[in-house]
């Protein structure tokens, strides 16, 4: 199988063997033929099954030039996820004049500036449910010219409480666009949205088969609002990794993120994508030799990065599929030693973490700091729990000798 089988325009043929896309996945081989068609489809495919060029393909193959307004809709999860989708897309150029847009239309970032970039005339607009309503709401995001609409975990968008959003967003749209739904898991939920918005609705189904070595421990932590790099801080502290890789999603904030955290007295340096190779080259020595026991890269710079006796591997900005927890999770614990993944998500991420355990069929733990101790956060209950009553207990005796003293002269109560 190739995608020629599938994809007439070389703009598109060419940038896939750039990135060394050869063949199609299983999730791509079924998908990209219905949709090229126009069907509507429910596609059941876990992350890291190649999902993302399995919709994208087809919405690139289909892009008019020179039209300036939005061709396709594409919904997603989280933010994360969002920013993900868009650079896949404008890692695509039609032609050297038609350069691709897309526009990550997502919540708690500056309206007014999505409004902007709407202005640019994006030809595919990925985004958060909230956010796109606020957008079509405000008229900001006109909907009669969207042919396709994608809406990607949608059993995470509906888990997350958008299930009515989405169907205020697919009434916005035209009778006769396409809608494909990709999913994790279908479920009945999800079933009956499809019967109810999509036309002659085709299923297909393609899992991912990804393990992780059973020498790899699992741990999560959870922080509040803009606490990540305290809390990342503190990891370091208390584990004292020899050797550690740390992920990051942004390839573009990498280098004042390196900066950040030095100044937070973690020694990091940094790899990524568009690096000069030279400069790369040496930060390899260095950690390879154990000079430099910290390391800051993306997923694509750390593609086949083999280094020995790294203990701990740090998930910064939480991997959105399966396959890039494996690509992390896979630069320690190798030749059967054991190694440590930790990941840091905000409360509003901790999804993630169960899909990861749900998909790759592992079990992981969450922890905390008590007293200075790293802790499960089960034990740091029970610990506050006992250390509350000890206080009780306390206060208790003091009222006691407070009652008993009551009424004595000064000297004695001082006594």
């Amino acid at each position: 199988m190739n995608f020629k089988q599938y994809i007439q325009n070389e703009s598109i043929l060419g940038a896939l063997e750039q990135m060394q896309i050869n063949e199609p996945t299983e999730i791509q081989h079924k998908a990209i033929p219905l949709l090229t068609n126009g069907q509507d489809i429910v596609a059941e495919s876990h992350t890291g099954t190649g999902k993302t060029l399995a919709y994208l393909l087809p919405i690139l193959s289909k892009l008019k030039e020179n039209v300036k307004y939005p061709q396709a809709l594409v919904i997603v999860p989280t933010r994360e996820l969002a920013v993900q989708v868009v650079k896949v897309i404008e890692s695509f150029h039609m032609e050297p004049s038609y350069e691709v847009k897309g526009l990550a239309a997502i919540g708690g970032a500056n309206l007014s500036r999505q409004v902007d970039k709407l202005k640019e005339h994006p030809q595919i607009v990925v985004g958060t449910p909230g956010r796109v309503l606020e957008l079509i709401r405000l008229k900001k995001l006109k909907m009669h010219e969207i042919k396709t609409v994608i809406i990607d975990e949608v059993d995470q968008v509906f888990s997350l409480g958008s299930p009515v959003v989405i169907e205020h967003i697919l009434k916005t749209t035209l009778k006769e666009r396409q809608l494909a739904f990709f999913s994790a898991t279908i479920t009945e939920e999800i079933s009956d949205l499809a019967d109810n918005w999509m036309v002659d609705p085709v299923s297909i189904s393609a899992k991912a088969d990804l393990t992780i070595p059973d020498t790899i421990e699992h741990l999560y932590f959870t922080y509040m609002q803009d606490k990540k790099y305290i809390l990342l801080r503190t990891i370091m502290q208390k584990m004292k990794p020899k050797k550690s890789i740390i992920f990051v999603n942004d390839n573009k904030r990498i280098i004042d993120l390196t900066g950040k955290l030095n100044g937070l007295g973690i020694r990091v340096q940094s790899i990524y994508g568009d690096q000069n190779k030279q400069e790369r080259s040496e930060i390899m020595t260095k950690f390879r030799e154990g000079t430099l026991k910290h390391l800051l890269a993306t997923d694509v710079a750390a593609r086949g990065l083999d280094v020995e006796n790294v203990e701990l591997v740090i998930n910064l900005d939480p991997p959105m599929d399966s396959a890039k927890y494996v690509h992390r999770a896979g630069r320690t614990g190798r030749m059967g030693k054991k190694g440590v993944v930790v990941s840091i998500y905000a409360q509003d991420e901790v999804f993630i973490m169960s899909k990861m355990e749900k998909q790759l069929r592992f079990k992981a733990t969450k922890k905390t700091f008590f007293d200075g101790q790293l802790v499960d956060v089960k034990m740091a209950v029970k610990m506050t729990k006992k250390k509350d009553e000890q206080q009780k207990q306390i206060k208790k005796k003091v009222s006691k000798r407070k009652d008993k003293n009551k009424g004595a002269p000064r000297w004695l109560k001082d006594k």
